[in-house]
């Protein structure tokens, strides 16, 4: 779906047609919901359901998330934290999720990564929209900072392998670190755990582009990309970018238009 998504040509096209695509897969488990809220009210019990039927019903899941992070990359209005009912029911799924949910990458065919840091890569792209900072923004940034750093004991770099999990922290955590350095008094909730531009440069280093290279790293290659001032590095992030898009079908790859890979490029929701 979201391959198709990305062969669009026009910008607010592209935008209208994911958001579409997210209301849909959102209705959809709204839908689930109020049958299963049904069958309960009947007296009847939930049918059992195989495990494949529970690994489908995950990528789906995963599948919004990504969506809307997507999203917030060319959105500026558009917010996966926004307070809806949607949003509560993703919440409500992850927290009792009828399938393994450790912080293993295997748990996580799309995200590569747990709910619980996805939300954390949310309010860092939420954050990196703000100029200035406010007090209350500033304590969230604090907070969002220490549990990322918590984090990294969980996901750790996996040597000369590139990981979407460890690219997603590595990129929330280069984001939010930057925002606070251009902050007034911001270098004050910084410390010397994690450089972002080392990091950077180690998970860049890691990239090897196969045939098939849709393991759904966009959102964390974009923020390198945009963060980065090293030409070789940026050569090589744009090469990946390209290589993410590229709609595999079989033995027919199918390439993304200039116009969409430059979309990645520019990120005008960050």
């Amino acid at each position: 779906m979201l391959t198709l998504c990305l062969q669009n040509r026009d910008h607010n096209t592209f935008a209208t047609t994911s958001n579409t695509h997210i209301r849909a897969m959102l209705n959809l488990i709204k839908l689930r919901s109020a049958s299963n809220l049904a069958i309960l009210k009947s007296g009847l019990p939930l049918p059992e359901k195989c495990i494949a039927a529970h690994a489908f019903e995950r990528v789906c899941y995963e599948a919004v998330l990504y969506h809307g992070a997507t999203m917030m990359l060319f959105d500026r209005d558009f917010d996966m934290l926004d307070g809806t009912i949607e949003w509560q029911m993703l919440e409500d799924y992850f927290r009792d999720s009828p399938v393994p949910s450790e912080a293993a990458e295997e748990n996580w065919p799309v995200l590569g990564m747990p709910f619980d840091v996805f939300r954390l890569v949310v309010i860092v792209s939420r954050l990196s929209r703000i100029a200035v900072l406010e007090p209350q923004e500033l304590k969230i940034a604090a907070v969002v900072l220490a549990e990322l750093s918590r984090w990294y004991e969980v996901i750790p770099r996996t040597g000369g392998k590139f990981t979407s999990g460890h690219s997603y922290l590595v990129a929330a955590n280069a984001l939010l670190r930057t925002l606070l350095a251009q902050q007034q008094d911001g270098d004050l909730l910084l410390d010397d755990k994690h450089h972002p531009r080392s990091e950077m440069a180690a998970v860049v280093a890691t990239i090897e582009i196969g045939k098939q290279f849709n393991k759904y790293p966009l959102w964390p290659l974009t923020v390198f990309y945009r963060l980065s001032s090293d030409t070789r590095e940026r050569k090589i992030l744009e090469h990946a970018i390209s290589a993410a898009l590229q709609n595999t079908d079989g033995d027919i790859a199918r390439f993304a238009p200039r116009e969409t890979i430059n979309m990645f490029l520019l990120a005008p929701g960050l």
